[in-house]
């Protein structure tokens, strides 16, 4: 009976999906192999599992849906994120988030500048580039106390940067690329407009007492360590997750509250993630 219920929900996929329309810099693709399309619930992914342990369906492209067109597409075992347009009247925001180990944080400093140089959406001036290596250079060699002072002064450099393709970003004609302009430049992506698997963001929830967060989609094994406070100085740590997505429930309704998270990985937490105000939700 198990495999005839399998079977049914495979065929019915199947149907379903004969295209995938996705939205690539403004172009549109047609892909034309096909996939199979699961809710993004506790039963959706258990029958994805199912199928991928299928003889015959081992190689298949499968989606879980978040619904509203956007999803994380599972393909060969790996996962992918689809690839979507944000609302052309939505805003997002540029961050940087920079790991608290020494050597990750050189790694990514210096990859933000490598992406920023002969950028094709925003110009920058070499000598501000080579100025920007420079200071993360003086960071790499630094010590003790030196540390934090060189820190702060290759941030503030890159911030510089960041500014600049948040700017170009904001213009009205670029609205639609503005997730793919900030993200060329190797900054990350806060606000309305990006999917769940890139944006970090929290909300007031869907029942009283509750605020939803979304997390930025990390890289291989790894899960969410997020944390919670009344009044952004003592914090409250909840259960870490391996899903993208967590809700807070047994908050006072109505109250706000402050979040973040950090990723943890094979080499241990990245560093806290800015922190967002939000109201729980009310009572109606």
């Amino acid at each position: 009976m198990k495999k005839i219920v399998t079977l049914v929900i495979v065929v019915l996929s199947f149907l379903l999906e004969w295209t995938e329309v996705v939205a690539k810099k403004g172009a549109v693709v047609k892909v034309k192999q096909p996939k199979f399309r699961f809710p993004n619930t506790w039963q959706g992914r258990k029958a994805a599992a199912k199928l991928r342990r299928t003889p015959g369906f081992e190689m298949v492209t499968i989606i879980l849906d978040f619904g509203r067109g956007k999803g994380l597409k599972i393909e060969r075992g790996m996962p992918v994120i689809l690839s979507i347009l944000p609302n052309p009247n939505a805003s997002v925001e540029a961050y940087l988030v920079i790991p608290h180990n020494h050597g990750k944080a050189v790694v990514l400093m210096n990859g933000i500048v490598t992406k920023c140089t002969g950028n094709e959406y925003v110009s920058l001036l070499v000598i501000d580039l080579d100025a920007a290596s420079d200071l993360i250079e003086n960071y790499n060699k630094a010590h003790g106390a030196a540390r934090k002072v060189t820190l702060d002064l290759a941030v503030a450099a890159l911030e510089v940067f960041m500014a600049k393709f948040q700017a170009f970003a904001d213009l009205p004609a670029n609205k639609a690329n503005s997730i793919v302009i900030i993200q060329s430049g190797g900054f990350h992506v806060k606000g309305v407009g990006g999917n769940h698997a890139s944006t970090w963001d929290a909300a007031s929830g869907k029942l009283p007492g509750e605020v939803d967060m979304t997390f930025i989609t990390g890289v291989g094994t790894c899960c969410y360590d997020n944390w919670y406070s009344v009044d952004n100085i003592n914090w409250i740590r909840m259960d870490p997750t391996i899903y993208n997505h967590a809700t807070l429930t047994g908050l006072i309704p109505g109250n706000y509250v402050w979040v973040r998270y950090q990723l943890c990985d094979a080499h241990g937490p990245e560093g806290f993630h800015p922190a967002i105000r939000v109201r729980v939700a009310p009572i109606v």
